[in-house]
């Protein structure tokens, strides 16, 4: 992918605008159209090509790093069954196979798959005495050498055609839940809470070092990096998230888990972090925060508030950062979304879906 191709579009200079929340006249937008069938069925089985050129044959077993190659699994596999419309406001990007939980898999934790549910999930690997245990924080070099195996073959094998951003990585709160399970995580924000800073912090440096070493085998582009989301920025762009703070009210979010993302956040030029539309009791702290721009993934309905329900909270999130808004959403609802919010510091990844789908996929809810 040749530079002048973007510098032709206007596209960095739309994500400069972007970042800087300055007025333009539309927000970068991606629309996808959602296949009308499927909803409600079950999802068909993993295929997870090993290393050594076979398949995956058990349903559920504990993954090591050592089975994995970046040389026959290809990413593409993780993308959406879905038909894009319009993308032509991002940047094609591909990071390092997103299904493993890495940051978990490094800090230690076993991995976990299930073909048949298509999925890969962490285990505790510390107890209810965590605040014992868990220094020094034990990184399992494996899980750290094949997590960049993999950066160093996409940034090798790209040929201009897309870029690669860092990986999805799980943040120190998503991190702690995963090493202590998230019992011990509600409980030791009261019971030690002094330890679980502590703990944080040093999820918070593993999560830099770890940041930075992908950036190190990626090259820059237009003195700049893309994040997962697809948008450009004129230096270091890194994507974090706090799914955990789902256990926690506000007031201990602020003292627990914010001050890690902060952290972290000083430490790079652009840090986005992702929430979940169910988990916005969070806003406050995050947008007053120095954390540049907010990520949000809409819950589908019936399991989390409708478009309309959160448009009053994305008008006081604009107020104080860019915010990226994703998921499935019907014409109407997007209409009235763009048609409400500013397009300044807006992008929106639409999932169109049909009312007829959105009722069918209730029903099986």
């Amino acid at each position: 992918m040749p530079e002048s191709r973007w510098d032709a579009s206007g596209i960095l200079e739309r994500h400069k605008a972007f970042w800087n929340m300055e007025d333009v006249e539309k927000p970068l937008l991606r629309i996808t159209r959602y296949r009308r069938t499927g909803f409600g069925q079950p999802r068909s089985s993993m295929r997870l090509p090993l290393a050594d050129g076979t398949m995956a044959q058990d349903d559920v077993f504990y993954l090591e790093p050592e089975v994995l190659s970046p040389e026959v699994l290809s990413p593409m596999d993780e993308r959406p069954s879905a038909v894009p419309a319009t993308s032509g406001d991002v940047i094609p990007v591909l990071a390092p196979y997103t299904k493993v939980p890495w940051m978990e898999a490094i800090i230690g934790c076993p991995i976990r798959v299930s073909l048949q549910s298509s999925s890969m999930w962490s285990e505790p690997a510390l107890g209810a005495d965590w605040y014992r245990d868990y220094r020094p924080l034990k990184l399992n070099d494996g899980w750290v050498k094949k997590l960049l195996e993999f950066t160093e073959y996409l940034s090798a094998n790209s040929r201009g055609g897309y870029q690669v951003p860092n990986t999805l990585m799980r943040g120190p709160s998503d991190m702690v839940d995963a090493l202590i399970g998230e019992e011990n995580l509600c409980l030791g924000i009261y019971e030690h809470p002094n330890e679980f800073h502590e703990l944080m912090m040093l999820c918070a440096d593993v999560f830099i070092e770890i940041a930075n070493a992908q950036l190190d085998r990626i090259s820059s582009f237009n003195e700049g990096y893309c994040n997962l989301f697809g948008i450009w920025a004129q230096g270091s762009s890194i994507r974090t998230q706090d799914d955990a703070s789902a256990l926690v009210s506000p007031v201990d979010y602020k003292e627990f888990m914010l001050p890690s993302q902060e952290y972290i956040a000083s430490n790079f030029g652009y840090y986005t972090i992702h929430l979940h539309s169910n988990s916005l009791h969070v806003v406050d702290s995050v947008i007053n925060s120095t954390i540049n721009a907010v990520q949000v993934s809409i819950d589908p309905q019936p399991y989390g508030p409708s478009v309309p329900e959160l448009i009053p909270i994305f008008v006081k999130m604009q107020e104080k950062k860019p915010i990226l808004i994703e998921g499935p959403m019907t014409q109407w609802e997007f209409d009235k979304l763009l048609g409400t919010l500013s397009p300044k510091g807006l992008y929106v990844w639409a999932m169109i879906e049909s009312e007829d789908d959105r009722e069918r996929r209730k029903s099986y809810s």
